[in-house]
């Protein structure tokens, strides 16, 4: 019987485990060994070729086309759909073009961003252009380099890359792109008071938004009888508390208009509050 309850315990801690790591990393495929499933190309103007080769994806100019006078091409892919709910990510990715150029003006660059739900409008959120000296090196040869972008992301959004070029023979290399949520982790609660507590959490630099939400303890799954805050600093003092009462407390981090799933949350308990009672000195005389 003890054999058989210690396999249930070694089970379930292994379900957590991978439980945990599938809510870290949404989308992780290092490297590129074929076209990955669920990736579409689209190309907005002239034409270009996306296809994976020795462990990359390769995004390579074949045309121009002219617009607003300017001969440009601009092509790239989006990933298969991954988010059911609007959620605050990180999209991490190596990059390494085939040359460095000397200016932005050639517009020999790459982006990252997304497309909403059924939405054709690419929207970016960063471009990273060739000429950036991270990829040199001292010798001046063209190196690979890493990048990370945290964004937020609306229902049913679906992340992109594209490439965009003056010029033909332009070509960019993406390699370990990987998609992880970015939740706040490790709440913790200090200088706790009768009627107020210091709440501090980790989270990523970028993030400068946070929602706070608190609740009576015993509430079990529950978050209706819960007091939510947006903030803007960490540490956080919650204030208005009851004394002598027991409180669950978790952190979402929050870019824009969406924000992320909640941490784990943490309980703490407010002391009791005891008045001062004066008591005056009394005199008695000793019986004779």
């Amino acid at each position: 019987m003890k054999r058989k309850s210690l396999l249930i315990l070694m089970l379930l801690a292994l379900m957590s485990h991978f439980a945990a790591k599938a809510q870290d990393y949404i989308y992780d495929p290092m490297p590129f060994d074929n076209n990955p499933y669920g990736w579409t190309t689209y190309n907005t103007y002239g034409t270009g070729n996306v296809a994976v080769s020795n462990g990359k994806m390769v995004f390579a100019v074949l045309t121009t086309a002219s617009v607003s006078g300017q001969n440009v091409s601009m092509f790239g892919v989006k990933m298969c759909e991954l988010y059911t709910e609007e959620r605050v990510v990180k999209v991490g990715f190596t990059l390494k073009p085939n040359t460095v150029t000397t200016t932005t003006s050639q517009r020999f660059a790459f982006q990252v961003g997304y497309f909403a739900n059924n939405s054709s409008q690419f929207t970016s959120v960063k471009t990273i252009y060739s000429n950036n000296n991270v990829f040199t090196d001292l010798h001046g040869s063209v190196i690979e380099a890493s990048f990370t972008v945290i964004t937020a992301l609306p229902e049913g959004a679906r992340i992109a890359f594209q490439m965009m070029s003056t010029t033909t023979g332009k070509i960019w290399r993406l390699d370990d792109v990987y998609v992880q949520d970015v939740i706040p982790t490790n709440p913790s609660v200090s200088n706790i008071l009768a009627e107020s507590a210091d709440l501090s959490w980790e989270s990523e630099s970028e993030i400068t938004q946070w929602v706070v939400q608190y609740r009576p303890w015993g509430q079990g799954s529950s978050w209706n009888n819960s007091t939510t805050i947006n903030v803007l600093a960490n540490p956080y003092t919650i204030t208005g508390l009851e004394t002598n009462s027991r409180y669950d407390v978790r952190v979402a981090a929050k870019k824009g208009n969406y924000m992320s799933s909640y941490s784990d949350y943490t309980t703490f308990g407010t002391p009791f509050l005891v008045d001062k009672i004066e008591i005056g000195r009394a005199s008695c005389r000793e019986r004779v």
